[in-house]
């Protein structure tokens, strides 16, 4: 009798320190769940940010094209208008001289 009452006694034991042993890997579980979810949260936050990121950067390379080409519209226009100041120039100065030879 006093061997099962020993017996009974370490079973309890036994099982008072397994269910202990239960509640601490819950607890660790649901430590990992949480973290689980705070990195779920961090990662989507992460993802909006790099698209808005990404979407800040299209919009920079459209500027970017749109200014440059503009600046080639200038610059077309820029030279059109120089060739015509220099056949302008070149004409003013064939008749200048012309003038001058017959004085």
């Amino acid at each position: 009798l006093q061997v099962e009452r020993k017996e009974k006694e370490q079973l309890q034991n036994n099982l008072t320190v397994a269910q202990s042993r239960l509640k601490k890997e819950e607890e660790k579980v649901l430590s990992l769940r949480q973290e689980n979810e705070d990195l779920k949260k961090k990662l989507a936050a992460a993802k909006r940010q790099s698209l808005s990121r990404n979407e800040s950067v299209e919009d920079y390379k459209k500027q970017i094209e749109e200014a440059n080409g503009k600046a080639m519209s200038i610059r077309i226009r820029f030279q059109a208008q120089k060739t015509a100041l220099e056949k302008e120039l070149a004409h003013t100065q064939q008749r200048l001289e012309e003038i001058e030879s017959k004085s």
